[in-house]
């Protein structure tokens, strides 16, 4: 069953097709999904290059090609600005789109993980002046304790030992 497995992924990821050379194979896209690929395992680790990888090839085979369906004939002006017009306006739908992911789902994320990382920081910060506050009071004690030792101790002596640790001379 793991073989099958192994070998349908394969298949899958490499695009396997009667038709000719799959996309993903393709000098263009090849050379992108290694510099891609390559880039996220040197910053990232193994796991998101390979995450990377299967999503490269998969938009790859699954998106058809860039089509640039503006043509212009030498001298045409009417065309020329047609064809501004359609990238422009491609452009700033795809600028709207990421802007509404980024605010939708980016933006939402990273500040409820910096809210999460904030109170743990104020939570080890809390934590750590109560440890304080109880080791500052032990010292109290402590030194009650050698003061009133000294107090009582009717044998004259220069060194007086609080724990098998430490001596207070």
């Amino acid at each position: 069953m793991k073989k099958l497995i192994a070998i349908f992924l394969i298949l899958s990821l490499t695009g396997c097709t009667t038709l000719g050379v799959p996309e993903s194979a393709k000098p263009k896209n090849a050379i992108k999904t290694v510099a891609t690929t390559g880039a996220t395992y040197a910053i990232a680790g193994p796991v998101p290059a390979i995450v990377n990888l299967v999503t490269s090839v998969l938009v790859d085979e699954t998106l058809p090609p860039a089509d640039t369906s503006c043509k212009v004939e030498k001298g045409n002006t009417q065309q020329m600005w047609s064809c501004l017009f359609e990238e422009t306006k491609e452009l700033i739908i795809g600028g709207v789109i990421v802007f509404l992911i980024f605010t939708t789902v980016v933006a939402p994320w990273a500040s409820q993980r910096r809210q999460r990382r904030k109170r743990k920081y104020e939570q080890y910060k809390a934590e750590a002046k109560a440890a304080r506050v109880v080791n500052a009071e032990a010292v109290r004690s402590e030194k009650g304790k050698m003061h009133k030792l000294r107090s009582s101790n009717t044998i004259s002596s220069s060194v007086f030992y609080i724990n098998s640790n430490t001596a207070i001379k």
